[in-house]
């Protein structure tokens, strides 16, 4: 496909807007509104929409003009210097207040955080559903069931704000007591092991999962209640590993571990090279793990092929179907069976939240 000249016309205003945005203060330079690109382009001789709409893809691509146009929210703005959203973004995460608040941030807080000029109040909602995008907070409102439907706003294209947001980051470290009902002995163990734990890896665990918690958050872990079953999730810097601890019935354990895992699966296929190592406990010995993965290629073998670990001094022998039972979702004590697919638990059972 060709590159029209009138395209490179257009690349050529925005990118010398985007070069001389430190010599400005005017806001122009920062973003344009969905209207004033299209004049511009209209201006510089591409007046098809659906062509206006390719160019702006590819203007996003080569990050000249950003634009989200697969979020509503956020698809009536182009951003002209990249800058002015991460430093929005990290005054706010950086905020004392909203630290000393554990992460609430209402709508309000970024009039007196961030600079009126170059933050006008009509591109609050800009940033903070673009931090929703991004997972780095989640919104819901002080009324009961008020979230369920946000309402539109004036402006074309965004949505108005919630009540409140929880900042997953600013969460107090200080993990709660509830964490200590949570046995090792009696509850469904699994266990992610990483080469680095990836900083605010679990903040964004926490924001995915916010419909399963309420109370129960801190900075590296959380509280999850799924169908009658409950989770502890939480991060070990020092160690480079987030534990699963899993209560409730033996047959809700997997189910459930089956969401989480579809969480994380999520976020790591975001992080370039990121293979955490899955691990698994032997019964009744939760210090003593099993790569996930060595377990599944001896249960495809057979599931009755044999996984030996010396413990105290003792042979202890499992087999690879034993280990797998407490752990695979679908599976039964009575068939052996295991059911392939993970994907879908989530969605099926949280939309009618």
């Amino acid at each position: 496909m060709a590159f029209p000249k009138s395209w490179f016309a257009v690349k050529e205003r925005l990118s010398k807007w985007q070069a001389s945005r430190r010599k400005t203060t005017s806001r122009r330079r920062n973003f344009l509104t969905i209207d004033e690109f299209r004049d511009e382009c209209a201006k510089l001789g591409e007046t098809d929409p659906g062509k206006q709409k390719s160019l702006s893809a590819i203007l996003h691509r080569l990050g000249i003009a950003l634009n989200f146009s697969d979020d509503r929210r956020l698809n009536d703005r182009h951003v002209l210097n990249p800058h002015w959203l991460t430093t929005g973004i990290y005054t706010l995460l950086n905020s004392k207040t909203l630290a000393a608040r554990k992460g609430e941030l209402r709508p309000k807080d970024l009039v007196k955080e961030l600079d009126e000029h170059h933050y006008p109040a009509d591109m609050h909602p800009f940033l903070i559903h673009l931090m929703e995008k991004f997972e780095l907070c989640f919104g819901f409102n002080d009324a009961p069931g008020a979230g369920k439907n946000r309402k539109k706003s004036k402006a074309v294209g965004t949505e108005s704000l919630l009540d409140r947001y929880l900042i997953p980051e600013l969460l107090d470290p200080e993990q709660p007591p509830a964490a200590r009902d949570f046995d090792e002995q009696t509850c469904l163990n699994f266990q992610y092991d990483y080469p680095a734990l990836p900083p605010g890896l679990l903040p964004r665990f926490i924001v995915r999962t916010h419909v399963l918690s309420e109370t129960h958050r801190w900075k590296t872990g959380v509280i999850l209640s799924f169908e009658g079953n409950t989770a502890l999730v939480k991060a070990d810097p020092q160690e480079q590993i987030i534990r699963v601890l899993i209560n409730g019935s033996a047959a809700g354990r997997p189910r459930m571990l089956a969401v989480i895992r579809e969480d994380f699966d999520v976020i790591h296929r975001d992080i370039p090279h990121m293979k955490p190592q899955e691990l698994i406990s032997f019964p009744d010995h939760p210090s003593i793990t099993v790569p996930y993965q060595e377990v599944e290629v001896l249960y495809d073998t057979s599931p009755e092929t044999p996984v030996v670990r010396v413990i105290d001094g003792k042979v202890v022998p499992h087999t690879a179907g034993e280990l797998l039972l407490g752990v695979e979702f679908g599976m039964t004590a009575e068939t052996g069976r295991r059911r392939a697919v993970r994907p879908g638990v989530r969605k099926s059972n949280l939309q009618s939240r």
